[in-house]
């Protein structure tokens, strides 16, 4: 959740994601303090883009334990259910220091943080 000197996000994915979102991403995340710590969490409402909400949920930097995502797969699904989704998609804003076998691991404790009610 870094930004450069001219306030944008140094985290390409995240730029891009605020860029799509009209820098609604970069106003929320000052005026919520939200920095990405683990545990902390916020919901923008959106129109016109598909989607109706865009949650972010915070992991710290860089997480490579697979808890850390069991914890993300749980919020996913807790956000979900109180907003009464039918679909749910979600990105990571960065894969760096991840090896292919810690990313299996990770879609899997994903996975089982209780996604099951949306098959």
């Amino acid at each position: 959740m870094t930004k450069d000197g001219n306030l944008k996000f140094e985290n390409q994915i995240l730029e891009n994601l605020d860029f799509k979102l009209g820098g609604l991403l970069s106003q929320v995340s000052c005026e919520e303090n939200f920095t990405g710590k683990v545990g902390r969490s916020t919901v923008i409402r959106v129109l016109g883009l598909g989607a109706k909400r865009v949650s972010l949920l915070g992991l710290g930097k860089c997480p490579t334990v697979p808890s850390s995502y069991h914890v993300l797969g749980e919020s996913v699904a807790s956000a979900a259910k109180a907003s009464q989704a039918n679909n749910v998609a979600f990105a990571l804003a960065s894969s760096e220091g991840l090896t292919p076998a810690s990313k299996l691991a990770i879609a899997s404790a994903i996975a089982k943080g209780n996604f099951f009610f949306f098959f």
